[in-house]
């Protein structure tokens, strides 16, 4: 059995390491600090399940997985974040994912979910499993966000005002005044700040 880990903090790598060696003593450990470190290594090796964190630098974590998913896309992924946030854990299972694992977990949880994984099986958390239609719904909204969007919210978050967002995307302050009025509209705020609070919750940018 082969395992790949993939996350920039040697710690989190450390202590995965340590974990599945106790409890597959004959298992092989890889791993990878990048989405492209993790490319390399899977050019030449084949694991029988990948652990991956979202948070990676210079990759979303979303799109590192659906990297991974497209070279690789016979071997499981099973994402280990930090994050406790529903969508990020709907996202992932709807990327490919066939589980995610909070890195608070206990280790039996963690065996039990990789063992889930390896018996060709998806774990699904389970707050996924009694409010999956509420978080269906309130992720619709969020794929509405447009790019353009996405980029004013962004400015909004860390603090730019209209004009300061305009200079920036190169634009008029008319169009952001417009942009920022289709934002509140799907969002379903009336206001700068209540529209960086939502976007936050539901995943549409990170703090």
């Amino acid at each position: 059995m082969k395992f790949l880990i993939i996350d920039d903090h040697p710690l989190i790598r450390s202590s995965m390491i340590t974990l599945l060696s106790h409890f597959y003593p004959k298992a092989c450990c890889l791993e990878a600090e990048s989405i492209d470190k993790a490319l390399t290594i899977l050019e030449n090796s084949c694991p029988s399940i990948i652990l991956l964190d979202l948070n990676l630098p210079n990759t979303n974590g979303i799109e590192g997985l659906k990297l991974i998913r497209e070279f690789r896309s016979e071997i499981p992924v099973i994402i280990l974040s930090a994050s406790e946030n529903p969508f990020d854990m709907q996202r992932s299972i709807d990327a490919g994912a066939k589980g995610y694992l909070k890195k608070t977990e206990l280790a039996d949880v963690i065996l039990s979910t990789i063992n889930t994984v390896l018996n060709g099986e998806t774990h699904i958390p389970h707050i996924l499993q009694t409010q999956s239609n509420d978080i269906f719904n309130k992720l619709k909204v969020a794929e509405k966000i447009t790019p353009r969007q996405l980029d004013v919210l962004k400015l909004m978050h860390i603090g730019k005002r209209n004009k300061e967002i305009a200079d920036i995307l190169g634009v008029s302050e008319a169009t952001i005044k417009v942009h920022c009025r289709d934002i509140f509209h799907t969002l379903g705020v009336n206001n700068r700040h209540k529209a960086v609070q939502k976007a936050i919750s539901l995943s549409i940018i990170n703090t």
